[in-house]
């Protein structure tokens, strides 16, 4: 219960702020003033665009009665510092149900020439969106290129690295990548490509039958990369065995019950929060001590965080 009243309050306190940001920074004015400091200084590098993966997620930074006025218009609601450049957080209340609606086309293209304008008010080089955005906006022609991928990428193949050092498995682990055919998951492959690596993609008609990595791994160590979805992993619970080492990428993280599941079956399950960064306030949830990898810049000394879920 007293658990469940910190939460509360942090929450609370999270939202009172992030209003209270958007109202002293959100202005004409004080962006000019950012705009002409760090054409100086050259210490703002990055504009975030987040948005809710749940209900919970949107709480966790807006009143419910603001969440309308905000669905595609970014209000900036926090900052972050990441190996020597700071980032502006900003967030729209809209979900991913609306990105993938074809009504909302003119709509997202509304969303990124905001998220732009502030950029260039604040002199910013790099505009970063979260999710599944950058994949939708590239599909509709809205935006060309992506430094979401890259800088995602990178983090996961460090993640990857990491782990497998920290858990003592040999370099030529066999790695099961989920998403394989995805906008993050085809680039991974690629840097992969000199592993043992088994695809699986549900899109994908090449994996779609490929149940070749649980009959011929099964009993072995191997790495499950999820780059696919919650559900990819919660059906496949039945194909795992004990020596598998789940690493998740999605967003939002597993739930509990998935989790249960994995510790039952006696495999480890880590998730890749994001990168190491000083956040205020801090990213909710998951990403609590970084953030997204799909917020950050990419740089020599990044630092991938990974997190234990079982």
């Amino acid at each position: 219960m007293l658990n469940d009243k910190t939460k509360v309050r942090t929450m609370k306190a999270r939202v009172l702020f992030a209003g209270l940001f958007n109202f002293v920074i959100h202005r004409l004015p004080v962006l000019y003033a950012i705009g002409w400091l760090n054409r100086h200084f050259n210490f703002l590098s990055t504009v975030f665009v987040m948005y809710p993966a749940s209900e919970e997620y949107a709480k966790a930074y807006v009143c419910p009665t603001q969440m309308e006025r905000m669905r595609w218009s970014p209000w900036i609601v926090g900052l972050y510092y990441q190996n020597g450049k700071f980032g502006l957080s900003a967030v729209i209340s809209s979900t991913e149900r609306d990105f993938l609606n074809q009504d909302n086309v003119v709509n997202m293209k509304h969303m990124y020439e905001k998220a732009h304008e502030i950029s260039k008010l604040v002199g910013a080089t790099q505009v970063n969106f979260a999710g599944i955005l950058p994949g939708v906006l590239n599909k509709q022609g809205i935006s060309k290129g992506s430094i979401e991928a890259q800088v995602t990428v990178e983090t996961v193949i460090k993640a990857e690295e990491s782990l497998r050092i920290t858990l003592n498995l040999k370099e030529d682990t066999p790695i099961i990548l989920f998403g394989s055919a995805g906008f993050i998951g085809r680039r991974v492959a690629h840097r992969l490509s000199h592993r043992k690596l088994f695809l699986v993609d549900k899109a994908d008609p090449k994996t779609l039958e490929n149940t070749s990595w649980y009959k011929s791994l099964r009993g072995m160590p191997a790495i499950l990369l999820n780059l696919a979805s919650q559900d990819a992993l919660t059906q496949n619970l039945p194909h795992l065995w004990r020596e598998v080492v789940v690493l998740n990428e999605v967003y939002p993280e597993p739930e509990a019950e998935t989790v249960s599941a994995l510790g039952a079956l006696g495999c480890s399950a880590y998730h890749i929060i994001g990168l190491r960064a000083f956040t205020l306030p801090s990213f909710p949830k998951a990403y609590k001590g970084g953030i997204p990898c799909c917020a950050g810049r990419l740089s020599d000394g990044m630092q991938a965080l990974v997190r234990k879920l079982n």
